[in-house]
């Protein structure tokens, strides 16, 4: 994907009934809502958003948001790079009525003016994107909280098991 910025607003009448293309990046320090969860907000996202107009006459943003991202290991605090890769399709509504009689299997985005503000649909798609718990898979703050596998009869196929007076037991011997 270009590396082109893309603007911070579209015009909803105009992107629409043109069926435009929004490619670019965006950084992701613009995204405050987003990166307030964030342990650093250096980097880019990359955006492909296609704006489009179905059969039904229902508008549908439809696209791709990739990015490279550093959180808090909940386990240990130290930060972790996460990739996100979120494809979104929107349907574009124009009041909130509209939302509520909407099909409860489409994903639903209220625009309450002429304008989509493109900031807020990344910000809020990426936090739709980001796991529940971020930890460290494997390492220091694995092992230290007591994950370690069961030598005597674990195949190396097993993930670890975990055991939560590891470090109770480790105490115990000094």
């Amino acid at each position: 994907m270009p590396n082109s910025p893309i603007p911070d607003y579209a015009d909803a009448k105009k992107i629409f009934n043109l069926e435009g293309e929004v490619i670019g990046s965006m950084k992701l320090a613009k995204l405050v809502d987003f990166t307030s969860n964030l342990v650093d907000s250096q980097g880019l996202v990359q955006v492909q958003l296609k704006f489009l107009v179905d059969d039904n006459r229902r508008r549908i943003i439809r696209g791709t948001l990739r990015t490279a991202v550093k959180v808090a290991c909940q386990r240990c605090l130290e930060p972790i790079e996460l990739d996100l890769a979120e494809d979104i399709e929107l349907v574009v509504v124009f009041s909130e009525e509209k939302a509520m009689a909407m099909a409860k299997e489409v994903d639903i985005w209220v625009c309450l003016d002429e304008k989509i503000d493109l900031v807020r649909l990344i910000a809020e798609q990426l936090s739709l994107s980001m796991p529940i718990v971020n930890y460290h898979q494997q390492g220091d703050c694995y092992e230290r909280i007591g994950y370690q596998a069961d030598k005597s009869n674990a195949s190396d196929s097993e993930s670890p098991k975990f055991t939560p007076f590891a470090v109770l037991q480790s105490l115990k011997k000094d």
